[in-house]
């Protein structure tokens, strides 16, 4: 088998950005140790990355300084003991897709959890109102925390609200 000098830089480039992200910013960035070893698992480096940004902007973590919520907002796990209230949800965006191939064309936000964990909450967006928003929104508002005003419903067990229009998600 032929020597690869450049799999062995990769390798240990990976390890120095591991290390860098676990010593570098000193929080927990919201994910637990349960997250951490799924995601390595799997080869999913976006949890790693949205932790990251979460110590940069002061989202996440113990020692990462949370972001103050409106004071009428609850917690993104909170949504399903709220369905049928018209209230704020905040959380991070976790991610985001486009089903353009769908029926309605939604676009979908994950917080707290990505799909298809059941204890998600999602933002929905339709085709009729995806030009109200910043383009292509699925990648706008990734890694973001953001909070969502609206009606909260249940779609299939996932509590959801519709958005119409940016000014109902803000990033506090």
């Amino acid at each position: 088998m032929r020597n690869k000098p450049w799999y062995s830089i990769l390798v240990v480039g990976l390890v120095f950005l591991l290390a860098s992200f676990v010593t570098g910013c000193g929080c927990t960035s919201g994910y637990t140790q349960e997250d951490i070893n799924t995601a390595w698992q799997e080869g999913y480096t976006q949890g790693f990355a949205d932790g990251i940004a979460q110590c940069e902007n002061g989202t996440g973590g113990e020692n990462g300084g949370e972001k103050e919520l409106p004071s009428d907002a609850i917690q993104w796990f909170e949504a399903k003991d709220h369905i049928g209230d018209r209230t704020t949800v905040c959380g991070p965006v976790i991610d985001g897709h486009w089903a353009s191939g769908s029926n309605g064309k939604p676009t979908f936000l994950n917080i707290g959890k990505p799909y298809p964990d059941p204890d998600r909450f999602t933002v929905v967006i339709w085709i009729d109102n995806r030009a109200n928003f910043p383009q292509p929104l699925e990648d706008y508002y990734l890694g973001k925390t953001i909070c969502v005003t609206g009606l909260i419903t249940e779609y299939d067990g996932i509590a959801q609200i519709e958005a119409q229009s940016p000014t109902q998600i803000e990033d506090p």
